[in-house]
């Protein structure tokens, strides 16, 4: 994200297939009061694959100032940064086979909850042990975020879709699920305080 103008140079996601996707943004220019691409680059695991080129962009009609507002989405930028930096330290974590520090995305509580297809669990040792026991680390894989959604609920409150996927040595399929989590903002920090996977 450019800090002076607030466009995004840079996006980064993962395809189906688990491959890294990076889409780079280049060449921006004014076109009514607002900054455009006008180059944009694809690469895929480090190899360009696509380019595109875009010259003579009309706006008509005019673009609206409020297309470019985050806020008409009713997410907060420096909110979604806050989320998002909770679910990277989760995989970055997963991913060291530490499910310890995993945890350290929710809030240490005895009221906090996960709902999966084998029931409801309570609290945030029960959570953890549930974990250590369906996840012995040569069966944890490694692991992704992708497709967030967000909805802001107050100040204090997310909700927030996502997909996780599982990538295990030797099974070229990922394994992929959704989840919804209610996050809440405790002690300036984001955590996770009611989480559904499926």
């Amino acid at each position: 994200m450019d800090r002076e103008h607030f466009y995004l140079c840079r996006r980064f996601s993962y395809l189906k297939s688990g491959a890294l996707l990076d889409v780079r943004y280049d060449s921006f220019q004014q076109y009514d009061g607002h900054w455009i691409e006008n180059f944009v680059d694809f690469y895929k695991d480090g190899k360009r694959i696509q380019t595109e080129r875009y010259f003579d962009i009309q706006t008509n009609p005019s673009i609206s100032p409020d297309v470019f507002n985050p806020r008409r989405f009713n997410v907060d930028m420096a909110d979604r940064r806050g989320i998002l930096e909770n679910f990277e330290e989760q995989r970055r974590c997963w991913n060291k086979g530490d499910l310890v520090c995993y945890m350290k995305a929710y809030e240490h509580s005895d009221s906090i909850m996960t709902v999966s297809r084998r029931g409801v669990t309570l609290g945030y040792d029960n959570i953890l042990k549930k974990y250590q026991q369906g996840f012995p680390v040569d069966k944890m894989g490694q692991l992704h975020f992708d497709e967030f959604r967000f909805k802001k609920l107050s100040d204090e409150y997310y909700y927030v879709v996502g997909r996780f996927n599982l990538r295990y040595e030797g099974r070229e399929k990922l394994l992929q699920g959704w989840f919804s989590v209610l996050m809440q903002k405790i002690d300036g920090k984001w955590l996770l305080i009611s989480d559904h996977s499926s």
